[in-house]
């Protein structure tokens, strides 16, 4: 059966879908889908784990010398998720991307404000539906190393990928064991992807391309005293992820 040999798990808002579509050009790596609609699969423990293993393993390129992977956010948070893949595939290797948390946050909140669901943001909307996904090592701690080694993940960060993708993509190919592939980046505004596009005309597209494809680096950004108040929030627990780490993101003092 036809299991991933990798999985991006998260974090939302942090470039985990530039990274799919980086990591597809790889002519050794094939990204799978859930459907011509969606590329997270929200296997694991989530919405379609009913339809069973031979469903998800129909997903996959079943070429024995590709490496094979797939992306859903919720794996990261979801404790089920972790544990039964672990349970299926032992030496499976993770990806999570990490962004400031103060910038995820204000990007996922203007995410929904865009689909209607929210209409403001302050301190205590922030606690409440935004602040724990950019704890990310209570996520590694909590989740990941109670199923996996420390060895088997990756943390990609969203910054340093944005700033040099050729250099960052080249890290996670050496994770994933992969041969190195160097391309130049191109700058694509948020949304042009799918104009005039089905995903799978898209996903073709991409193949063909002779560049990493890097999202619009403008964002609209938190500014005044409520961002003082989450830097402040947020500065015990990015010193815990920089300690695991081994060094500190500087981008993210900015």
């Amino acid at each position: 059966m036809r299991l991933p040999n990798f999985l991006i798990i998260g974090g939302t808002k942090c470039g985990t879908t530039a990274l799919w579509y980086n990591l597809d050009k790889h002519p050794d790596i094939s990204m799978a889908t859930r459907n011509d609609h969606t590329l997270e699969m929200h296997f694991w423990g989530s919405k379609t784990w009913g339809n069973g293993l031979e469903w998800y393993s129909n997903r996959f390129d079943q070429d024995e010398n590709k490496i094979v992977g797939e992306k859903s956010t919720e794996y990261c948070s979801n404790k089920r998720s972790l544990k039964l893949a672990k349970k299926h595939i032992p030496d499976l290797k993770l990806i999570y991307c990490v962004r400031n948390p103060i910038d995820r946050a204000y990007s996922n909140f203007q995410m929904n404000k865009r689909a209607g669901k929210v209409s403001s943001f302050n301190f205590n909307i922030f606690k409440q539906n935004y602040a724990s996904a950019g704890n990310y090592f209570g996520r590694i701690r909590g989740n990941v190393l109670r199923n996996f080694k420390k060895e088997q993940l990756y943390i990609c960060i969203m910054e340093h990928m944005k700033e040099n993708t050729t250099e960052e993509m080249s890290k996670v190919f050496n994770f994933l064991g992969a041969e190195d592939l160097k391309l130049k980046q191109k700058i694509l505004s948020n949304g042009v992807l799918l104009r005039n596009r089905t995903r799978q005309e898209d996903i073709k597209a991409n193949k063909k391309e002779d560049y990493y494809r890097v999202w619009s680096k403008h964002t609209d950004r938190l500014e005044g005293p409520l961002r003082e108040r989450l830097i402040e929030h947020y500065k015990p627990l990015n010193a815990k992820l920089y300690d695991f780490l081994g060094y500190k993101i500087e981008e993210w003092d900015k």
